[in-house]
């Protein structure tokens, strides 16, 4: 019988938990099989920082239980999502002298070329999450892929900077320790979902992906295979569900389920009669028409999918993203959404599925679950290319500079 490693995917999200587990086999095929997704309610976060720290730990032990009594196996660590306000993205550029005789690049410099620029951006408070080169310069020559062994005098770096607070992280840790389960790595969850919704053609030529969370969307930029911009908005499902909330009197949990359950926007005007909706979530039920429930919701997810156009804008790569728009979250599939966001944003808008034939096996799988299984696929290469081969520091400011450093060196 083959060996096999487990591989698990915790996306920790403002209203839910979801868990994805799957197995490799050792060896030169290496085939990949997802066991399994899983999902639980849970309401601890608020703008991507922990809010109830035994909460979410409690709905973390959970769902870990549950997917180890279904899949039969032990999960003791996971590669764990991170977004939130408390998330930054800056450009930032580090420049360093080739001192030794010969003039020729080494990872060494590329290393002082990185220190020198974290020293202008990272404080006592804030820690690295992803460090990105976006363009290499020798001596003046641009466009350079790669500038180890080439020869020059003096060496610049184009970096996008991605960094978070470092108590948000620390409590995210704790959470995920308390919960029973080690951290492998955290990535932002943007960058882990694209893993899952795109494909390589599609971050070459460019593709944005954009996450509808509970209370915080983000927006980021793909092009020449690089993620080139990032933006975290403090607007999310939750903006829609308290216009749910105050028109219709009802309590958030169950604006929610009428949110996902019965809105439509964008409908044809021909569409617009006055079809009754039967609300079987509130208590009596009651009758509200479809007309009614629009008049409610579209003007709202209109206000959302402007905000998240500006955000698009105020980035120079997204006028090359040929491959258009991709939605995710637990919104992005209501009827109507990806036809008025193409509108708005004048390209193609599509939602965004788990395309990977790994995949195939579950039949649940939706867009609510592109974050976790996107870990997964994202937790494969990492451990592909062996940058967990060694113990990483129990420190998270070691922690996070180490992984940093690895993903300068593995893929740039």
């Amino acid at each position: 019988m083959p060996r096999v490693e487990i591989i698990a995917g915790l996306d920790i999200g403002t209203t839910k938990v979801c868990l994805a587990v799957a197995k490799r086999q050792f060896g030169p095929a290496g085939s990949i099989e997802l066991l399994g997704s899983y999902k639980v309610d849970c309401d601890s976060l608020r703008a991507g920082c922990v809010g109830d720290l035994c909460k979410l730990s409690e709905a973390i032990g959970v769902i870990l239980e549950k997917a180890q009594n279904d899949t039969g196996f032990k999960i003791s660590s996971a590669f764990v999502n991170i977004e939130g306000m408390h998330i930054a993205a800056d450009y930032v550029s580090g420049r360093v002298n080739i001192l030794n005789r010969e003039n020729e690049i080494s990872k060494r410099d590329l290393d002082a070329a990185y220190n020198n620029a974290k020293v202008s951006l990272i404080t006592y408070d804030r820690e690295p999450l992803l460090v990105v080169p976006q363009d290499y310069i020798v001596d003046g020559q641009v466009a350079i892929k790669n500038p180890v062994g080439l020869f020059g005098s003096k060496l610049d770096v184009d970096y996008l900077f991605i960094t978070g607070s470092t108590p948000a992280i620390e409590n995210l840790c704790k959470a995920v320790n308390m919960g029973g389960l080690e951290i492998e790595e955290m990535a932002l969850s943007n960058l882990a979902s694209s893993y899952s919704v795109l494909t390589s053609t599609e971050k070459d030529l460019g593709a944005i992906l954009v996450d509808i969370g509970g209370s915080v969307s983000e927006v980021s930029v793909f092009s020449e295979g690089l993620l080139r911009y990032d933006r975290m908005l403090g607007q999310g499902a939750e903006f829609l569900t308290a216009a749910l909330t105050a028109q219709l009197k009802v309590q958030p949990d169950i604006a929610s389920k009428i949110l996902r359950n019965y809105c439509k926007v964008n409908l044809p005007v021909s569409n617009r009669a006055d079809q009754d909706i039967l609300i079987k979530e509130t208590v009596p039920p009651r009758t509200i028409t479809e007309s009614q429930l629009q008049k409610i919701i579209e003007p709202k997810v209109k206000e959302l999918i402007c905000a998240v156009k500006d955000a698009i804008q105020a980035c120079s790569y997204s006028s090359m993203a040929s491959s258009g728009v991709v939605l995710i979250g637990g919104i992005s599939a209501i009827d109507g959404l990806a036809e008025l966001a193409e509108g708005i944003f004048n390209m193609p808008v599509r939602v965004g599925l788990p395309k990977s034939a790994i995949y195939t096996n579950i039949k649940a799988l939706d867009s609510i679950t592109v974050a976790a299984v996107g870990l997964i696929e994202y937790g494969c290469q990492k451990r592909k290319y062996g940058s967990l081969g060694r113990q990483l520091s129990d420190n998270v400011v070691k922690r996070v500079f180490q992984v940093a450093k690895d993903f300068i060196y593995e893929y740039f």
